[in-house]
């Protein structure tokens, strides 16, 4: 027998027993059908137990809303609908805007809705007979018809000005609790709104009163409060017992009522949390919960510490389950499953027999814990009518029973580029899933991305692969993508000339140079001359060739430059011999390379020494060559005059610079 054959058969067991052992005792209060979510923590009760609804894991993703505006409290859900109230952000002042929404329960698209006025955040929503009543922090209570929306009546409650606890609704009365100076309980005709009998309360927050099948309960900081509901508004003495636990405080925390057991959890003594006999307020036990606990028949579902536990009748823990560490929601049981959240987004579905998750999914934002403290609204989880509804922040999502879902997730993606590329190669992808949903939502788009070292070029660059897997486990693979061009090299530039030459004024030197691309090829290869053609030559000193690359992505290479020297020519059409002891005259020109006479008054040539055949130094000097615009009829040229005192006959050479020429010159003599 399958796990949802057998949960069916409990379902209907449960339905038959309702009908005799459930209406003999107070836990057949519970107002609204067996499979309505019509107050906090489901039902009047507040039990957090579901026993009548056809919900079955493993779910699936119906819808999902993030456009209501803001926070989104707990649900109630009745008639087809959902109906959630929304917190809007903060913004000058405490009046943060407001709503009540009614959604399409099958859709979640709006039926209709409501903006709400009132200070602070709170806004409480319960459900009764086709009438949604929606209460302010201002202590405004409006009943909306459930259909379209209307506004039945309106109520400005007084007597008090702080109202932070849900209302509850049942059998033609709504039940609220506000504080300010000390608390109240009010009791109104949900027919007209008017007010049947109040109550005094030592205070009152964040406590939503629970229904048994005759009694009204109500725990504070540091009393709990019986009372027997109302028929008409001279009910005789409605006190049943009040409970006070020796303290003083404002507060509250909402009680739990189930089995004829009162479950209140004490905040103004937080050791203590307390299961009450509900006639006179005995202590029948104790029990350790953050949140509200939830009950299935006699087994309590408590989260403490961050860890869901149940515990039977006896105090007797059956197990435990810390799902993934985050654990914050207040339980709810349905069927036989318990249903939690986490703040990493994570819901889980734990068979309530064994403690075994047996469904999980994430709605893609934190699942926020209940907020106890603030004038904001409440959050928590609903179940009702096949669906769960989760309020995660400002995303509220709905699951259903997933039909046998054999048929893997369908992932597109894009077309891979077929050129190159510059940089890593990234893949769009989409993933949906029309049967169990996909079990992680951020699957519905992602990308693929090569990843490929800086500086290398490659045409087979590849993508990895992804897995999408659905909730029913059916998996599709997306990628890996491979054969992709991705080029991160710039070109190499190939300098061959100048290559650091020394050249004549005016030679004729070509250039030569490439550029090279493994990659997405040359682009563009531009020297300061184009290659082969002649190096500039016309004025002398230190040159040199620059060159730029850009591939055909875009990488561009670093300018390579390569240098070279042009100097001068030196032309002496005589060599003089000079004789020994005497002074003489030694006459040179400066040509270029074709041998022209390029000598200038405005060029310079400074003598630096003599040196003899063998290259050594045998004279130092620091004098400059005479210029003449006549060189015995030869053109312009220079002189210098040189003294041979002390030189033997032989070879010798002056040394000597020419003006932005680095290049040392050498004129030769001889000496006899």
């Amino acid at each position: 027998m399958t796990r949802r054959m057998t949960h069916t058969l409990l379902v209907m067991l449960v339905a038959c027993l309702s009908g005799s052992v459930l209406r003999s005792n107070e836990a057949g209060a519970s107002t609204g059908t067996t499979d309505q979510a019509v107050a906090y923590q489901i039902d009047a009760a507040h039990s957090g137990g579901l026993a009548g609804d056809a919900l079955t894991p493993p779910l699936a993703r119906q819808w999902s809303r993030t456009d209501l505006g803001g926070t989104v409290s707990y649900p109630l859900i009745a008639g087809g609908k959902v109906f959630i109230t929304v917190q809007g952000p903060y913004g000058a002042t405490s009046s943060p805007p407001k709503w009540v929404y009614a959604l399409d329960e099958a859709t979640g698209a709006t039926i209709w809705s409501q903006a709400l006025a009132g200070t602070y955040g709170f806004v409480g929503a319960a459900y009764d007979n086709g009438t949604v009543y929606v209460l302010t922090y201002d202590g405004l209570l409006q009943a909306f018809d459930a259909a379209t929306g209307t506004v039945g009546w309106s109520v400005h409650l007084s007597g008090q000005y702080a109202f932070t606890s849900p209302p509850t609704a049942a059998n033609g009365v709504v039940y609220i609790v506000g504080a300010g100076t000390g608390g109240t309980l009010y009791t109104l005709n949900e027919s007209s709104g008017g007010v049947i009998w109040t109550q005094s309360l030592d205070t009152g927050s964040h406590t939503s009163p629970a229904l048994s099948a005759s009694s009204v309960f109500v725990s504070t900081a540091c009393d709990v409060y019986a009372f027997n509901r109302p028929v008409n508004a001279s009910d005789p003495n409605p006190l049943i017992f009040q409970k006070n636990y020796g303290c003083s405080g404002g507060g509250g925390r909402t009680p739990v009522f189930n089995g004829n057991l009162l479950y209140v959890r004490n905040e103004g003594v937080p050791s203590t949390n307390d299961i009450l006999e509900p006639l006179k307020g005995a202590v029948q036990g104790h029990f350790n919960a953050g949140p509200a606990p939830a009950y299935s028949g006699t087994t309590g579902y408590f989260l403490n510490a961050g860890v869901l536990q149940a515990v039977d009748a006896g105090g007797t823990v059956r197990w435990s389950f810390a799902g993934d560490g985050g654990l914050d929601t207040a339980p709810i049981v349905v069927n036989t499953d318990v249903y939690i959240g986490s703040s990493s987004g994570n819901l889980y579905a734990v068979d309530a027999t064994s403690g075994q998750s047996v469904w999980s999914a994430n709605v893609g934002t934190a699942i926020e814990a209940p907020d106890e403290q603030s004038a904001n609204m409440q959050s928590g989880l609903g179940a009702g009518e096949g669906r769960l509804v989760v309020p995660a922040g400002s995303t509220l999502t709905a699951f259903t029973t997933s039909a046998a879902d054999t048929t893997p997730p369908t992932v597109s993606c894009a077309t891979p580029p077929i050129g190159w590329s510059a940089s890593d190669i990234s893949i769009a992808c989409t993933a949906v899933d029309a049967g169990s949903g996909l079990a992680n939502p951020n699957d519905a788009s992602f990308t693929l991305t090569t990843s490929v070292s800086p500086g290398t070029e490659t045409s087979s660059a590849a993508t990895p692969s992804h897995i999408v897997c659905d909730v029913a486990g059916n998996c599709a693979t997306a990628g890996p993508f491979v054969g992709l061009k991705v080029d991160k090299k710039a070109p190499v530039i190939t300098i061959s000339a100048p290559n650091g030459g020394t050249y004549t004024l005016n030679a004729v030197v070509p250039s030569s140079y490439a550029c090279s691309d493994g990659g997405s090829g040359v682009s563009t290869c531009t020297g300061t001359v184009p290659s082969g053609s002649s190096l500039p030559t016309s004025s002398v000193g230190l040159e040199s060739l620059s060159v730029n690359a850009v591939d055909a992505v875009g990488n561009v290479a670093p300018v390579q430059k390569s240098g070279y020297t042009v100097t001068y020519g030196m032309c002496q059409s005589v060599v003089p011999t000079l004789k020994s002891g005497h002074a003489g005259t030694v006459s040179v020109q400066l040509c270029d390379a074709a041998g022209r006479n390029v000598s200038s008054s405005s060029v310079t040539l400074i003598a630096s020494g003599i040196y003899n055949s063998a290259g050594t130094l045998v004279q130092s000097l620091n004098s400059t060559f005479a210029f003449t615009a006549s060189l015995n009829h030869a053109g312009s040229g220079y002189t210098e005059k040189v003294n041979t005192s002390g030189l033997p006959s032989g070879a010798y050479s002056i040394a000597f610079l020419a003006t932005g020429d680095g290049v040392l010159h050498n004129a030769g003599f001889a000496v006899r």
